[in-house]
């Protein structure tokens, strides 16, 4: 009996004590019921001994049909207790409604036989997972829980000098899904760029940025219209509407303001040669009006001085007439002297009567 004992003890000796753990290979989810288009964070945790560590690993990523597949991280070597793991973090985002299914994923592993010291290979596998996929409301097609903000580097800018503008979308979801915003400035020229994708831990979670940067040129004052963004908050299950506020941009112009300084001169000009103009016509309409009377038809066709000296010498009261009276007198008296202008003497004999008549009507 004690060779029997004595045996067993120096095989149990020879063979390492008690047989070493195998290392396991498993994964799990961040959730197992969503909604189409809502990621999910898949963690694969390869775990060893300690005392039994694993020389080498090759894991190729994660196989899933019917999901987009973004790497998130993947660990180093991590103690805990007796045991060492590492973690792989995957983001995964089911496409379509329905019952999903991620099959098993493997690792190659290759490590120390503890019978016969060799490098050995071994390949791990994970449980198959399924996923129940829920669909959206109809004309939604994004699901997350972001915040939305538009930036501008300044409030002010000059005339075609380049101002920029981020928008930045942050929160829980597949920001990949974003599509990329169109910005339309009337009276501007907008540049975009493509969105920049990325995804950080940030207090134990993973959140997605989307940033896209605009550039915008203009030569008058503009405000940048909001951008919005149409979808389902998985964590309250209703749909939102996100919005960016309006941002108005001061755009200084000298050139556009002497441009409206001269337009302004120019109407102002216009105006003023219209006022000229109609004055100079309703003078011209009244002087012929005037040379229509029978008073004026009768001192245009006199026929000598004498005769004109008759027509006028009833208005002699008026000092406008004098001197053309005191023309006539001259040339009566001395037979000669210069011809006077009958038109202006018409203009002056119907004012006065045109007075005449206002006080008549006074009284």
């Amino acid at each position: 009996m004690k060779r029997v004992l004595i045996t067993v003890l120096v095989i149990w000796s020879l063979t390492g004590g008690v047989r070493a753990a195998e290392p396991r290979f498993g994964l799990r989810l961040s959730g197992e019921k969503v909604y189409a288009g809502e990621p999910i964070v898949a963690t694969l945790t390869l775990r060893y001994e300690a005392a039994h560590p694993v020389e080498r690993y090759d894991f190729r990523g994660v196989k899933a049909p019917g999901f987009g597949i973004e790497k998130l991280e993947e660990s180093g070597e991590i103690a805990e207790g007796d045991e060492k793991l590492r973690r792989f973090i995957f983001l995964l985002t089911p496409r379509r409604a329905g019952e999903a299914t991620i099959p098993p994923q493997s690792i190659e592993v290759a490590i120390q036989d503890p019978e016969s010291y060799r490098i050995v290979s071994r390949t791990l596998r994970t449980k198959e997972k399924r996923v129940e996929v829920l669909p959206l409301p109809a004309g939604v097609n994004l699901v997350g829980d972001y915040r939305m903000e538009l930036q501008s580097d300044r409030n002010a800018s000059r005339a075609d000098e380049p101002l920029g503008l981020t928008l930045r979308i942050t929160g829980e979801g597949d920001v990949k899904q974003i599509p990329p915003f169109e910005l339309k400035i009337p009276g501007a020229m907008v540049y975009r760029t493509p969105p920049q994708i990325r995804f950080e831990k940030t207090k134990g979670e993973y959140l997605g940025r989307f940033t896209q940067h605009f550039t915008v040129i203009a030569r008058e004052d503009f405000t940048v219209p909001p951008l919005s963004l149409k979808l389902l908050n998985p964590s309250t299950g209703v749909v939102e509407i996100l919005r960016t506020a309006p941002i108005p941009i001061r755009v200084e112009n000298p050139a556009a303001r002497r441009e409206r300084i001269a337009l302004l001169l120019a109407l102002l000009s216009a105006f003023a040669l219209g006022v000229v103009t109609t004055l100079l016509w309703l003078r011209l309409r009244r002087r012929r009006r005037s040379l229509e009377t029978p008073i004026a038809r009768r001192i245009l066709r006199a026929s000598d001085d004498r005769e004109l000296y008759g027509l006028l010498l009833p208005y002699s009261d008026d000092p406008r007439l004098a001197p053309f009276l005191q023309g006539l007198e001259e040339k009566l008296c001395s037979g000669g002297g210069e011809s006077l202008d009958r038109r202006e003497i018409v203009e002056i004999v119907e004012r006065i009567r045109q007075r005449s008549k206002g006080k008549r009507r006074e009284v």
